[in-house]
């Protein structure tokens, strides 16, 4: 996992779930609070798409734009 995933859970993501489960079972039963917290904070969903989808390889932009490159310029050579 990368630093600023971490960084980011810690500092948006936690405290908006404490701040929502707060506000939810205000009122309710007691000893509901830590059950709810804890589906919130480990979804596998959230997990799966914050933690694996969105880090990319700086290796695949590399590769990306140095595709993007090489068919310009072949472009540009044909159309001379």
């Amino acid at each position: 996992m990368r630093w600023t995933v971490i960084t980011s859970d810690l500092m948006v993501f936690f405290p908006a779930a404490v701040w929502f489960v707060c506000v939810y079972c205000r009122g309710k039963a007691e000893g509901s609070e830590p059950w709810l917290l804890a589906m919130i904070l480990l979804n596998p969903c959230l997990i799966l798409i914050d933690h694996g989808h969105f880090q990319v390889e700086l290796w695949g932009y590399i590769i990306m734009f140095s595709f993007w490159i090489i068919t310009r310029l072949i472009v540009f050579l044909c159309s001379v």
